[in-house]
């Protein structure tokens, strides 16, 4: 094999790897656009309560200091 065959071939390697790769991440991504979504989700949900306990500890620790 020349110089020329083996650039041809590398090349050709090269691009059905890229449509391997495009075609993975075309059948992943809405799976992986669900999953960032849920756990987004989850974590709004864990931020919300966690501003809520603060609060609750907040009133508790004024009552406390005004007793």
């Amino acid at each position: 094999m020349d110089e020329a065959e083996f650039n041809i071939q590398a090349h050709s390697t090269e691009a059905s790897s890229y449509e391997m790769q495009e075609r993975i991440w075309q059948e992943q991504e809405p799976i992986v656009h669900e999953l960032v979504s849920k756990t987004y989700e989850k974590m709004t949900t864990v931020i919300a309560q966690i501003e809520d306990d603060v609060k609750v500890i907040r009133s508790n620790v004024s009552s406390i200091e005004n007793t």
